[in-house]
């Protein structure tokens, strides 16, 4: 079974947002990768974090964080594909929102989200590791 959530409130209510935000986000005209990829970074962090405090990671080195960030850097462009076929789906137009050029090119933006997760995740290890050496 697994244990309580031990996520602090502003995570939750945070998580909400996003996904409201998100809800919104689905209704209107908007053919802007960009706005996917926020979406789908704020979506993974958030996740993450939660994932983290859940399990227990945070009270491990600095290699747990690098591996999360990672990880949360690798759902980016695929949770950012996602919300595009979600969007091609619930419109429904001749044209889609999103081509296949366009899903394409997010999903080929992957090593660059991982390796930026990873030294996202490095840093905040490191500085969790500091903090925990500090008087």
């Amino acid at each position: 079974m697994p244990a309580p959530s031990t996520a602090p409130c502003s995570l939750r209510i945070a998580l909400i947002l996003v996904g409201v935000a998100l809800l919104i986000w689905l209704t209107f005209e908007n053919h802007s990768e960009l706005l996917v990829l926020i979406f789908a970074a704020i979506c993974s962090v958030l996740f993450t974090l939660k994932l983290i405090l859940w399990v227990g990671l945070d009270r491990f080195s600095v290699y747990a964080w690098v591996i999360g960030g990672g990880l949360s850097g690798l759902a980016v462009p695929l949770l950012a594909a996602l919300f595009m076929f979600l969007k091609n789906g619930l419109h429904s137009h001749i044209a889609p929102d999103f081509t296949l050029a366009q899903v394409v090119s997010v999903l080929q933006r992957a090593p660059f989200f991982v390796m930026g997760g990873s030294l996202l995740g490095l840093g905040i290890g490191l500085l969790c590791d500091f903090r925990k050496d500090s008087p």
